[in-house]
């Protein structure tokens, strides 16, 4: 086994001296112990970012080479992490820190050059290399992150300015869409795609789904970015998402409110039909390559979840725009799971809350807040409420005010055995409302209760929760009711205040184990009796 650092203490031999010594020593890491062999890479990336020595020509080429002699080393070590993250904590822990570190690496060394081309242009060796150069900072720069938001970080501000000043130094030099080969891989990318690949899978706000549909997210979207354009005029007929290249932030669903200077554009409908093509060509079996995780996720799971994402994406419950704010000792009442939400909406609008609902709800330590959610803090022994995907009715525990409901998208281990978690805020202003069969309404309707009773057994009553549209955040109307009782094509009336409505279910917009999110039409409306 090699150690690089024997080399540097004993001075014998410098593995970063010149491109010949790099590569013998490269060449000489035994593979048995991948791990360890990756470790000496990073460990020379390492020393190679700490040096101050002049960033030649030559020094490129030298990170160039650990940059490739690196990739089939992380990449087998990356699928072993996605074999094994779930069930081994300890290996899960290693096998991050030292993919993370590759990428981390690579993406401060690349950069390195760009600012020192920037601030030499003149007597630069290397200016026709950086079009690659460039691509592979942006490349490596969207690796840390994706990295980051498998242990449910978000992106902090600095890395989107970084990623911001990437994107438009290949705007103004003009190779923004120019097309060359990433390190290890014999597929082509741009700095446009690669840009947009990050925007993307961050509008899904990663840190609410799955390390395995993260990781599959990023593979789709190398084959689907060649597709889209980044545009510098807004175009009011076609265009749908916006990023704001002045801002720290991510990508959003354009708004009537949407201005800015460095604003730019994009249509989503190419990647949509992209994501509707593949679906197809999978189903048809025409696509033989896997769009799975080997071991971790089914080709069917994966189409279901690929259904998803254009909703998911039209929604823009999206890159975060809103600020979080750190909370001053606040704590919020929370209760768990549908059927209890549900409960607790149906009392508080009655004014009727009883000493049974109450004892259901606790009271949870908000940790930050923002107009789309609550960083929360709990203790260890209340988690087996706090599970991703549960959904929750939350409401200021000092005023008791309205119910907000939302849905935990992420939970983690925090400091001194407390459980720190994310909550999407779905409604500000959810009602409980009551949906039955056709058949039920229209004997209440003919004034043939009498005949209920026979009838019983095949009538369906069933409590739900009705979600106003949202204009800001392009959510249209929806309901949130128990999974088990969606059946697409369905007719049922939906009694709100005062009016009935006949409605027909359409589609799952999002679900969980116990709910789901769906669309419906409505075919008419009707005043209740009195």
């Amino acid at each position: 086994m090699i150690d690089l650092f024997y080399y540097f203490r004993k001075k014998i031999i410098d593995p970063l001296s010149s491109l010949r010594v790099t590569e013998r020593w490269l060449n000489s890491l035994s593979l048995k112990d991948e791990y360890q062999a990756h470790k000496h890479i990073s460990d020379a990336l390492n020393i190679f970012n700490s040096s101050t020595d002049p960033l030649t020509k030559e020094r490129l080429q030298i990170l160039m080479r650990l940059d490739e002699g690196s990739q089939l080393l992380q990449k087998n070590l990356c699928d072993i992490y996605l074999k094994k993250h779930a069930s081994d904590p300890e290996l899960e822990q290693k096998l991050w820190k030292c993919i993370f570190a590759n990428f981390w690496h690579l993406a401060h060394g690349y950069q390195a050059f760009i600012r020192d081309y920037l601030d030499h242009p003149e007597q630069s060796e290397i200016s026709k290399m950086i079009p690659l150069i460039t691509v592979r900072a942006i490349h490596y720069l969207s690796g840390e992150i994706k990295w980051r938001y498998f242990h449910q970080e978000m992106v902090q501000p600095n890395m989107w300015k970084r990623l911001h000043k990437l994107y438009r130094l290949s705007e103004l030099h003009g190779f923004s869409n120019e097309k060359v080969t990433i390190a290890g891989g014999s597929s082509e990318s741009s700095c446009m795609m690669e840009y947009f690949r990050i925007l993307m899978l961050d509008m899904l706000v990663p840190t609410s789904l799955q390390i395995e549909q993260i990781e599959l997210v990023e593979q789709w979207l190398m084959r689907w970015a060649e597709v889209m354009h980044l545009d510098n005029h807004y175009a009011e007929n076609r265009h749908t998402h916006f990023i704001d290249l002045s801002k720290p932030a991510g990508a959003g669903k354009i708004v009537p409110e949407t201005e800015g200077e460095k604003l730019r554009f994009w249509d989503i409908s190419p990647l949509l039909a992209e994501v509707t093509r593949s679906l197809r060509l999978q189903r048809e079996g025409k696509q033989l390559d896997r769009i799975g995780i080997e071991g971790k996720y089914c080709d069917s799971a994966c189409l279901d979840f690929m259904e998803q994402l254009s909703t998911l994406w039209m929604t823009d419950s999206a890159a975060r725009v809103y600020p979080r704010e750190l909370s001053d000792n606040k704590t919020v009442e929370v209760v768990c799971g549908i059927s209890c939400v549900i409960s607790m909406l149906d009392s508080h609008s009655s004014n009727s809350e009883s000493c049974s609902l109450n004892a259901l709800s606790a009271k949870w330590p908000i940790e930050n807040e923002s107009a789309t959610g609550y960083g929360l803090i709990i203790h260890s022994d209340a988690c087996s409420n706090a599970e991703v995907g549960r959904l929750i009715g939350v409401r200021d525990a000092e005023s008791n005010g309205p119910w907000k409901i939302g849905a935990i998208r992420w939970v983690k281990n925090a400091e001194s055995g407390k459980i720190s978690l994310g909550v999407e805020k779905l409604s500000d202003s959810p009602r409980a409302v009551k949906i039955e069969r056709l058949e039920l309404a229209q004997l209440h309707s003919e004034n043939l209760q009498e005949q209920a009773g026979i009838i019983t057994a095949d009538v369906k009553e069933l409590r739900a929760l009705f979600l106003p549209n949202v204009d800001n955040k392009g959510m249209a109307s929806s309901l949130i009711l128990p999974i088990s009782e969606f059946t697409a094509g369905k007719i049922m009336d939906l009694h709100d205040k005062q009016l009935t409505y006949k409605i027909r279910f359409t589609e799952i917009l999002e679900n969980s184990e116990d709910w789901a999110r769906i669309k419906f039409d409505i075919l008419g409306r009707r005043s209740r009796a009195a």
